[in-house]
């Protein structure tokens, strides 16, 4: 069962204190002033009896890769989406403007833990690889276009003595091209309890170019990371070096991790000699304070048989002490 849907000016149910990111750049704040007043005026254009075109429509479908949930065992659970051609929704960063897509994938009765759903373990969806989408006016965006899987890990616990398990996942998107829609959709997923499975799906787990995964330590390339902002400062610049191991790769591009209380404009990238040197500027916003943990950054790059990768890279903004032996 699955049930999708695009609205206007309906709020939307996420899971992120402000659905509309305030942009990766000073100006991505003022972009969604207009944003506002653009949904706005579409509303009351739409109760004042106008036609519009079809909305942009994003399909919703929950598959695993095993055809039963066999008790003790993990198994694999994505969320399918296809996207209406020449539009796109957003990664976890979505750039200078846009809305991180939210998925939350819950049990029958509620969320995982709950006496309903006891003992089942759900990970984190990961993020494809995104793509970059440039706008006018200098801005960018970060997300995905035409299918897109996103994959999470799901184990039963060994007692598991259900003779089914009803898996469901809650999305909400913004899907953009020249204007923007917000949306949300639901799928389900009833899967038998069994002693055994077999494989299923797997034209999409295996095939699928889209959902390749985001590797931690790549055989391609060694990343070295320097500077952030300095204690005290506001501003500053952090460098990323990249080595290449064998010819360096097309289309190199850094996808930053986001933080609301930080502003970073496209960073700069240069090859020489093997070595990529990738430079990005980053700054606190007035009264704002950036979390502790590392942003979740990204290196991408196409190989010369076409095929995309990407490496991840935690970057620390605030400039790290140095370590002492």
């Amino acid at each position: 069962m699955e049930q999708a849907r695009t609205h206007l000016f309906e709020p939307l149910h996420t899971a992120a204190p402000a659905p509309y990111h305030a942009g990766s750049t000073e100006a991505g704040v003022f972009w969604h002033l207009g944003l506002g007043l653009a949904l706005l005026v579409v509303w009351v254009m739409g109760g004042a009896g106008v036609a519009f075109a079809a909305m942009p429509e994003v399909k919703v479908k929950l598959v695993a890769d095993r055809d039963a949930a066999v008790p003790g065992q993990t198994l694999r659970v994505g969320v399918l989406m296809d996207i209406e051609p020449g539009w796109h929704i957003y990664w976890h960063n979505p750039g200078d403007t846009g809305m991180a897509t939210v998925l939350r994938l819950a049990g029958p009765e509620g969320e995982p833990g709950s006496p309903e759903f006891p003992g089942v373990e759900i990970g984190d969806f990961a993020w494809p690889i995104p793509e970059r989408f440039e706008l006018e006016g200098g801005l960018v965006n970060f997300g995905y276009k035409d299918r897109v899987m996103f994959v999470a890990e799901v184990k039963v616990p060994a007692d598991y003595a259900s003779e089914d398990l009803t898996l469901t996942v809650k999305a909400d998107w913004l899907i953009c091209r020249e204007s923007c829609v917000p949306g949300d959709g639901s799928a389900t997923l009833t899967l038998p309890v069994a002693t055994t499975s077999k494989p299923a799906d797997a034209s999409l787990f295996d095939t699928l170019p889209v959902p390749r995964g985001v590797e931690a330590v790549s055989d391609r390339v060694a990343v070295k990371l320097t500077g952030g902002i300095a204690a005290g400062e506001q501003a500053g610049q952090y460098q990323l070096e990249l080595v290449w191991r064998g010819e360096v790769p097309e289309g190199i591009g850094f996808f930053p991790g986001s933080d609301p209380a930080i502003a970073n404009p496209p960073a700069t990238v240069a090859t020489d000699k093997g070595v990529t040197r990738i430079t990005q500027e980053v700054k606190l916003l007035r009264g704002m304070k950036p979390g502790t943990a590392p942003l979740r950054s990204l290196v991408r790059w196409t190989e010369a048989d076409g095929s995309v990768r990407a490496v991840s890279v935690p970057v620390h903004v605030l400039a790290q002490p140095p370590t002492t032996e």
